[in-house]
């Protein structure tokens, strides 16, 4: 097989760097588990449900009413349209998580439909009238680095008027563990090269918009089982926490050199269809196991009887392949 061009995201490039042979599975072969992570689907719709309040509630005050809708979605009743703004956007975002895996999650269950209202609530609370308002949401971007090697992305946000990237990362911690991943940060500054070529002009601040997602909910992570004593609903503005950072045309200049150093790598892993396998230190990261270790452990000829019971196949726009015919 012959590569003629790589199209890599950053999570892509993260996951070869972690371990190739998880990166062979879910982005050569495409593979997937066939059940959605809650985590991972309890933070993109905090990401879809920001987007939203920014676009239709700039100028809306939280009432009493907001905190009685929240209880009436997060039981399960069915939304309904309203002249308020805030709540229709509620209701918006309730139905879709309703489609969801934590559309059955019990609502006084961290990753619930309520604590989903009750979070967002909070954050408009917080932060409104926010003086950083993105004039961009979830632009999808590409940007060619060589003739044979292109680098892609979505960036969460764009406040033009800085310029600013405007990253918002759920976490189970906001603490110095927290800023001391800001910078280097690779997927930050990837960012910024994709919104200064969006823009026309250089992009160099990056704006961390961290909420946490932990310390409250009847399951692990919770600092107790007493709702009036979670912070959510006891200290909410301890979950938000923003820091700015910058990157130098020389953080720039080193960000382009080892990622086309290592996308030289991977184009060569794929040509000889060979992957290491980084295990076991790559095999549980953050708490989570990684959903091909069954894959990696069994004798070859099981294979493929795993992944028809167990994965399915689901293309990543972030990564794509184009072979010489």
């Amino acid at each position: 097989m012959k590569v003629k061009k790589l199209v890599i995201d950053y999570s892509t490039l993260s996951t070869w760097r972690t371990c190739p042979s998880k990166f062979n599975y879910r982005y050569v072969q495409q593979l997937t588990g066939k059940s959605d992570s809650e985590a991972l689907v309890f933070g993109s719709l905090v990401h879809r449900g920001l987007e939203r309040i920014y676009r239709d509630c700039g100028s809306v005050v939280p009432t009493d009413g907001t905190t009685h809708e929240i209880d009436y979605l997060g039981s399960g009743n069915i939304p309904s349209s309203t002249n308020d703004p805030l709540t229709n956007a509620l209701h918006w975002i309730a139905a879709e998580a309703a489609k969801t895996c934590i559309g059955t999650t019990l609502p006084d269950n961290r990753r619930s439909i309520k604590h989903l209202l009750t979070l967002l609530t909070a954050y408009f609370k917080n932060y409104f009238p926010d003086p950083l308002v993105p004039s961009r949401f979830e632009s999808f971007h590409k940007v060619a680095l060589t003739d044979r090697i292109s680098f892609c992305g979505t960036v969460d946000g764009i406040v033009d008027t800085i310029p600013a990237v405007f990253e918002t990362k759920t976490t189970s911690f906001l603490n110095s563990n927290f800023l001391e991943r800001l910078n280097p940060n690779d997927q930050a500054t990837g960012y910024c090269v994709l919104a200064s070529d969006l823009l026309g002009k250089p992009v160099r601040t990056i704006v961390f918009n961290g909420i946490s997602t932990s310390g409250y909910g009847m399951t692990p992570g919770a600092l107790t089982s007493k709702p009036d004593k979670w912070m959510l609903y006891r200290e909410p503005a301890r979950l938000f926490l923003r820091a700015e950072t910058h990157r130098s045309d020389a953080d720039i200049e080193d960000w382009l050199s080892r990622l086309l150093r290592d996308c030289n790598r991977i184009i060569e892993d794929i040509e000889s269809d060979t992957f290491s396998k980084n295990g076991p230190d790559s095999c549980t990261i953050f708490n989570s196991t990684c959903s091909f270790i069954d894959l990696c452990r069994t004798r070859k000829e099981n294979v493929p009887i795993l992944i028809q019971n167990t994965m399915k196949v689901e293309p990543w726009k972030g990564c794509t392949v184009e072979v010489e015919a």
